[in-house]
């Protein structure tokens, strides 16, 4: 549901209540430029958007990870010990 920011003006109660139930989208000059939704809905968007990133973030963790375990470095020299005579 829609509404212009003028009837937002004359009908604030009205249209708050209303975004309880669903998203309202404020226009001006016809042209969508906010939304009204209700807090638990606002929170629930908040909730999904933290857990896509830390999604991502464990991604791009998990692809760096297995970049290091792709390089195949050489073995490290074994240490030679010689006795030395004083």
């Amino acid at each position: 549901m829609s509404h212009s920011i003028s009837e937002l003006n004359l009908n604030t109660s009205s249209i708050v209540n209303r975004a309880k139930e669903q998203d309202i989208i404020l226009t001006n000059h016809r042209k969508p430029v906010a939304v009204i939704l209700s807090y638990e809905r606002y929170q629930d968007l908040l909730g999904k958007a933290e857990g896509s990133a830390k999604a991502r973030t464990l991604a791009d963790l998990r692809s760096k990870l297995t970049l290091v375990d792709e390089f195949h470095l050489p073995e490290r020299p074994k240490t030679i010990h010689k006795d030395i005579d004083f």
